[in-house]
């Protein structure tokens, strides 16, 4: 508690519990008001235990760092539960603002991760590196809640309440998530630029991806006309999403490849100018319930599909490919 650690040639802090001589001892461990900078290796390591709480800290330069040769994992804070039995108490994760960390802000880095009854990350920063809990398994629940986010995530099995994400270059891992009353902001760049068009959402497992209540704005993919690599990209990996309520401006959505499995579907949403969808060899037709669709373009291979239930459609071009389906819809 309200200490200042920094220019560790290893971890800033290294605490917790390991099996010694067959026996593993675990307590409660408590972090507070501290600030942990400019350390090679990570901010926090910490080893196995019965609860973690890491309330008001900030975490930043960890890893390469100027002159600073960085050490692997290089994270803000690392879980190395290394007695094998894993953690089974609440890890909290409160007021806290991790910044330039060159690999991780926060990661279990290996195989035998956390299990906690609780994971909860909440009113947090975590800017400029990979946030990766998705291989966290939070044996009753994992929520992200009031954070503002600028890196890419990887969240697995999680719900998000009310944060806002500024999305770069790499993509948003969101298999299995659910996010309600959240914005999402995309830094775009112009197609002929090293990374065109900032980033995309991606899938991993296949599990269904939920959104309700959410913002999107000027997320495109690296590719201008082709399915692949766009602002959702159910491409290369299953994403099934369920948008309920959601606006989009300035979107692209590529839906491909039959054997992936991808689907999307829109239930009360709007979508404004600028939004793009790309379908491909998947003969599951993309939904939409009830929504407004102003001015987007719906492409479609032969074999792709589109279906209509009780939309408002303005302006928008519907290509003579694939097959297309309307339920009471007034189209102008």
């Amino acid at each position: 508690e309200d200490m200042q650690i920094s220019y560790m040639t290893g971890d800033g802090i290294y605490a917790g519990n390991f099996r010694q001589k067959g026996i593993v001892y675990k307590a409660k461990m408590i972090f507070q008001n501290l600030e942990i900078s400019y350390c090679r290796k990570n901010g926090i390591g910490c080893l196995s235990n019965e609860e973690a709480n890491f309330i008001n800290c900030h975490i930043h330069h960890i890893g390469s760092s100027g002159k600073i040769q960085g050490v692997s994992p290089e994270a803000g804070i690392d879980f190395e539960y290394e007695d094998g039995t894993g953690g089974n108490g609440d890890i909290i994760v409160k007021n806290c603002s991790i910044h330039d960390c060159s690999q991780k802000t926060i990661i279990a880095s290996n195989v035998n991760i956390p299990r906690p009854n609780i994971f909860r990350m909440e009113d947090c920063n975590i800017i400029g590196s990979i946030l990766h809990i998705g291989n966290i398994e939070a044996l009753d629940k994992k929520v992200v809640k009031n954070c503002n986010i600028s890196t890419p995530i990887l969240l697995g099995d999680t719900k998000v309440y009310n944060c806002n994400f500024t999305m770069g270059i790499a993509p948003l891992s969101i298999s299995g998530t659910s996010f309600y009353n959240c914005n999402f902001t995309g830094v775009l760049q112009g197609f002929q630029e090293k990374y065109p068009h900032g980033c995309c959402f991606s899938g991993s497992n296949g599990k269904e991806s939920y959104f309700e209540d959410c913002n999107f704005e000027n997320i495109r993919g690296t590719n201008r006309e082709l399915i692949a690599r766009q602002g959702f990209s159910g491409y290369a990996y299953s994403l099934n999403i369920t948008f309920k309520g959601c606006t989009f401006n300035n979107i692209s959505f590529g839906r491909g490849k039959s054997d992936i499995n991808s689907s999307y579907q829109f239930e009360e949403c709007i979508f404004n100018n600028g939004c793009v969808f790309y379908n491909g060899d998947d003969k599951k037709p993309i939904l939409f319930k009830k929504s407004i669709l102003n001015g987007v373009y719906a492409g479609t291979k032969d074999s792709g599909a589109y279906k209509y239930e009780r939309c408002t459609i303005l302006s928008s071009p519907i290509t003579q490919y694939g097959k297309k389906s309307f339920k009471k819809c007034n189209i102008k």
